[in-house]
């Protein structure tokens, strides 16, 4: 299973079971720098969308059913390079409302988290 071959140690998976793809996976840990190749080695997967299971990174009530690595990666306010390349990878995505949730964006999300300007840029950027 290539997603449980790549678990680090300290990993922060969001996911109730396994993600819908490894770039979901890179980002709900956190590994910043092999998401960004990842989105680009293989932008197919930014538009995976993957179930969701932690309360903790969402800023209101309504857990959504599903998240897109985007969104994800603008709720752990991801840096501007991640953001940028997963946003390249599939522009349709910054636009994606929650799956079940309050019906946020990425850039609500990333607002939300206190993300840099640098990330509202590449959000922007391809909206």
């Amino acid at each position: 299973n290539i997603i449980s071959s790549i678990v680090r140690p300290g990993a922060s998976i969001m996911f109730p079971s396994a993600p819908a793809s490894v770039l979901s996976f890179l980002v709900g840990g956190g590994d910043w720098e092999a998401a960004t190749a990842r989105a680009a080695s293989h932008p197919s997967e930014a538009a995976a969308w993957s179930p969701c299971a932690s309360r903790q990174l969402w800023f209101h009530e309504r857990l959504p059913a599903r998240a897109l690595p985007l969104q994800v990666a603008c709720r752990l306010a991801a840096p501007a390079r991640a953001v940028a390349a997963i946003a390249a990878a599939y522009p349709a995505g910054v636009r994606a409302e929650e799956d079940g949730g309050a019906g946020d964006t990425p850039l609500h999300e990333l607002c939300a988290a206190g993300g840099c300007v640098g990330a509202v840029r590449a959000l922007l950027a391809h909206a």
